[in-house]
């Protein structure tokens, strides 16, 4: 293949990568993907802590096979006409990515897939991004050994159990979101001590009831939670500030000189610049500008964010770009022990845009399995929020979401005894709406 001659170039290092220049392929298109290799993403990090969250001590034996199956993907990859890349890169012009060589890496799959700096010019460009909260100024922070997710996941792909607390005894994590509580959990099952640092609350993305009860879960298990904005670190201490009231305290922690790689940081360390001003496409405050077809302000430029975004992608790079993006409620699921997801609305949301019009279902068992779940629906029977934990979360947020994209309300459905836990949620919230109505009828006929 001439180099320069491709219809489509893929940037990214991870599964969804992968998975576009695959299917791509598939397509009869000529493809290229640039990766920078063993380099972990969320979606990597995600898929292995599903794997091992009910037995975490099968995580070094995941991790230790990993990375031959990664060189498998990209012999696969290779055979279905993929060209593929090993290195880093940046924009020269709207049509051309130049690819240098990684700098000091020897293993086996730089020597197979090794190249020299070289031009590509493609009708088509994707950028895979990852999607992980900005992280802010930290004074101090290049001086000290830290972790990110990948180094972290690297660190326990060469350990073992054994030597796992000798080589992170100890861990605090500047983020409260909902991967950095899932690793926070398995760590803490493998014996290493854990702290989250988290600015307002665990859980941003949740429901404030949902990050209240997890937070519970965790503390029962010995994580440590503190609140508050880390402003500087050292190699003895770290500093933060919280707000309490309309008063700001400080306050520091102190580290253990004798250990390396105390702290995590919320972020994936193999993003590089790629010069997205000489291919003329606009970032504002960090984020990438794009339009509902998913094109930056560039058009032959496209941005991968999620897994929904692959196919739409795909047509308008290979064919006429007319596919949209179509309007998804916001879904999050923590592959934590025990699951957590949530779709809409939270109640202070709801409350905000729908007022007295908003009605409450929820429920809390606490047996030997921890379960709750919490339904915000409005008088006429339209779900606009589902907030969920428990092993039954996905299966009742794929539900949810169903009704909620197709506009389904409660009371349009006929559903029996046997359909499951969405059924039973249903008839509880057609019942309370039929009694709602029947109030409202005898207080206006009195009235």
């Amino acid at each position: 293949m001439a180099v320069g001659d491709y219809d489509l170039v893929v940037l990214g290092s991870g599964v969804r990568a992968r998975a576009i220049a695959l299917q791509a392929a598939k397509l009869k298109g000529r493809v290229a993907l640039v990766t920078l290799g063993y380099a972990w993403d969320r979606d990597q990090a995600e898929q292995v802590i599903d794997q091992v969250r009910l037995n975490p001590v099968s995580l070094f034996h995941i991790l230790g096979s990993w990375q031959a199956e990664y060189l498998e993907d990209l012999e696969f990859l290779q055979a279905c006409g993929v060209d593929v890349i090993l290195g880093k890169g940046e924009f020269c012009d709207r049509h051309t990515f130049l690819v240098t060589p990684i700098a000091d890496r020897s293993d086996e799959l730089f020597d197979e897939l090794k190249v020299s700096s070289r031009k590509l010019r493609s009708r088509r460009f994707v950028i895979v991004q990852d999607q992980t909260q900005p992280l802010r100024k930290i004074i101090g922070l290049q001086e000290v050994a830290y972790l990110t997710y990948d180094s972290l996941f690297e660190l326990l792909r060469r350990s073992n159990l054994e030597s796992l607390s000798s080589d992170l005894p100890h861990l605090t994590i500047f983020s409260g979101d909902v991967l950095s509580c899932a690793i926070a959990q398995l760590l803490h099952r493998l014996g290493v001590k854990v702290q989250i640092i988290a600015e307002s609350r665990i859980l941003p993305d949740f429901d404030l009831d949902i990050a209240r009860i997890f937070q519970t879960h965790l503390e029962v298990e010995q994580v440590e939670i503190l609140t508050g904005i880390v402003t500087a670190v050292s190699d003895q201490k770290i500093w933060l500030t919280a707000a309490s009231g309309t008063q700001t305290l400080a306050r520091s922690l102190s580290l253990d000189q004798n250990i390396t790689n105390q702290i995590l940081v919320p972020t994936f360390h193999h993003d590089f610049d790629l010069k997205l001003n000489l291919a003329e496409v606009k970032v504002n405050d960090g984020e990438i500008s794009i339009n509902s077809k998913l094109q930056t302000t560039n058009p032959h430029i496209y941005l991968c964010r999620n897994w929904q975004d692959i196919n739409i992608i795909l047509k308008n790079c290979l064919f006429l770009a007319i596919a949209t993006a179509q309007f998804l409620p916001k879904a999050s699921i923590g592959l934590t022990n025990p699951p957590i997801a949530s779709i809409g609305l939270s109640e202070i949301d709801g409350r905000l845009r729908y007022g007295k019009d908003l009605y409450v279902l929820q429920s809390f068992e606490q047996t030997n399995d921890l379960q709750f779940y919490k339904i915000l629906y409005r008088g006429n029977g339209e779900i606009v929020g589902a907030h969920l934990i428990g092993d039954r979360a996905q299966e009742l947020l794929g539900s949810v979401a169903i009704m909620m994209q197709k506009k389904i309300k409660v009371t349009d459905l006929q559903l029996g005894f046997d359909s499951g836990a969405i059924a039973e949620i249903c008839q509880e919230i057609s019942s309370q709406i039929r009694a709602k109505n029947w109030k409202s009828f005898w207080f206006k006929l009195f009235s």
